[in-house]
């Protein structure tokens, strides 16, 4: 195959410059409000909202439900919670810490067969003990479908500035 004549000079490189930078934005913009598409992204984002709720309302209930058995949290220090260490530490927190405000954007979903890969930035406001907290995180959850629906099976968060 020959080289194009204008390859490396602005014709040619220009246009598929355009058409990469044109690209990249659009998946830039995509991944700042996610709109699920098909039925199973509804589902997980569906669950991902429920998460969500049952962080805010300290449902451990809720959240047993959509965790799995074998659920596995790696917290931003490092550390490996299994599923009954993870539901133990929403119900150690102390009456009067409460999330003000918990929001979930810059999501990205990769679905296959029987599995989902969810990755975001969490912004939270927590008070508590009269000295407000906002925690800015990065995260990854993956799901499986089981016989049961999806479940919730790992999750991990990084601490961002």
């Amino acid at each position: 195959m020959k080289t194009p004549k204008n390859w490396g000079t602005g014709t040619w490189f220009g246009i598929g410059g355009g058409v990469a930078a044109a690209g990249l934005l659009y998946w830039l913009n995509r991944r700042r409000t996610f709109h699920p598409g098909n039925q199973v992204e509804k589902e997980i984002w569906s669950l991902e909202n429920q998460w969500k709720q049952a962080l805010k309302n300290r449902d451990s209930e809720a959240l047993k439900n959509l965790l799995s058995e074998d659920f596995t949290f790696i917290t931003a220090q490092g550390e490996v919670l299994d599923r009954d260490k993870y539901i133990k530490r929403l119900r150690k927190m102390k009456p009067e810490e409460q999330y003000e405000s918990l929001g979930l954007r810059n999501i990205g979903m990769r679905v296959f067969d029987k599995s989902a890969v969810v990755t975001g930035r969490m912004k939270a406001k927590l008070s508590g003990n009269g000295h407000p907290n906002k925690e800015n995180m990065r995260y990854t959850r993956v799901y499986t479908r089981t016989v049961n629906g999806w479940k919730l099976v790992s999750g991990q968060g990084t601490r961002v500035e």
